[in-house]
């Protein structure tokens, strides 16, 4: 069946309008107001002479500013592209440049990354998240905009995430996700993981990772709330769990392997942590009878960017 990635948010709002769909530092947002708000941007951008096909890139942490211009871009035909924040100016604006970037949504943050792009970047549009800096603030955007669903334009087999690779061998490749591949991954996920309607996840892994961003599209489509950590910490990690009632979360090794070092110290309560997921390399045995050994189970997932969908094995 073809789809639009977005309509899956429109979709959860009928469904479960006040259930929680994004929370995280200083906002809380259910899915009525996360999907007002993501028509509110899709109008702007539609304003903006916003064609389809053309690319919006994301130099975002983890945070609803990211979601709502995933979900917006979607509705309005627009393909998203998740920047690596970890990359310098020069390595960034090659990316712009072979993407062909029309707008650019960045947290402020990293102004110093924008600034550094140079006047030969082919953005037109800049977006700032916060603070201050060249740009129209994000808020602003959504200011007085048309709540009301804009029309469908783009489905399928039409990309809608350009994933950049790490580059190892040469250049970073844009490796191209379809609607239909991004809804193929939620389904994978919900049949081979304990994806639960109403479960919390915490959003930590970067969202410009597959890693990150798929279990995003997953939540919305099942009817989950995200909670975005914007930074990586382990001991707020623990606080996070606790605090929101985590349920599950994604991870790496490395991150696995900074977690257990605090997870005594952090006395925190997990009554509703079920398990975490971790996937990016091999997860050593070891680690996995750690986590096991505090009542914790571990969840290892494979895949690969542009795929279909998701190979899964199960909790361990």
């Amino acid at each position: 069946m073809d789809v639009n990635i977005g309509s899956t948010m429109t979709g959860r709002a009928v469904l479960a309008p006040e259930r929680e769909a994004f929370a995280g530092e200083g906002y809380r947002y259910t899915f009525r107001e996360a999907n007002s708000r993501v028509n509110q941007l899709a109008w702007f951008l539609k304003e903006r002479q916003a064609g389809r096909g053309e690319r919006i890139a994301l130099l975002c942490r983890n945070n609803q500013h990211f979601a709502t211009a995933f979900y917006a871009a979607a509705k309005t035909g627009l393909i998203t592209v998740p920047l690596n924040w970890r990359l310098t100016a020069p390595e960034l604006s090659y990316v712009l440049a072979d993407c062909a970037a029309s707008f650019l949504l960045y947290d402020a943050e990293f102004g110093h990354l924008v600034e550094g792009f140079g006047r030969d970047r082919p953005v037109r549009t800049l977006i700032r998240a916060g603070g201050t800096g060249p740009g129209i603030e994000f808020e602003e955007t959504l200011s007085g905009g048309r709540r009301e669903e804009p029309a469908v334009v783009s489905g399928g087999e039409d990309p809608a995430v350009i994933m950049y690779t790490s580059g190892t061998t040469g250049k970073p490749k844009g490796a191209v996700l379809t609607h239909n591949n991004l809804f193929s991954a939620s389904v994978g996920l919900m049949y081979t993981i304990d994806w639960r309607l109403g479960d919390r996840f915490l959003s930590v892994a970067p969202l410009f990772h597959i890693g990150g961003l798929a279990p995003l599209v997953a939540n919305v489509h099942k009817g989950c709330t995200t909670v975005f950590q914007p930074v990586f910490d382990p001991m707020k990690t623990w606080q996070l769990v606790e605090s929101e009632k985590i349920n599950f979360l994604m991870s790496v090794p490395l991150m696995l392997a900074a977690m257990l070092q605090v997870v005594k110290k952090s006395g925190a309560e997990l009554p509703f942590l079920r398990f975490i997921i971790c996937g990016g390399s091999a997860v050593p045995q070891s680690l996995i009878d750690a986590y096991n050994g505090a009542g914790i189970k571990i969840c290892q997932v494979y895949g690969i960017t542009g795929q279909k969908s998701s190979n899964m094995l199960g909790t361990q």
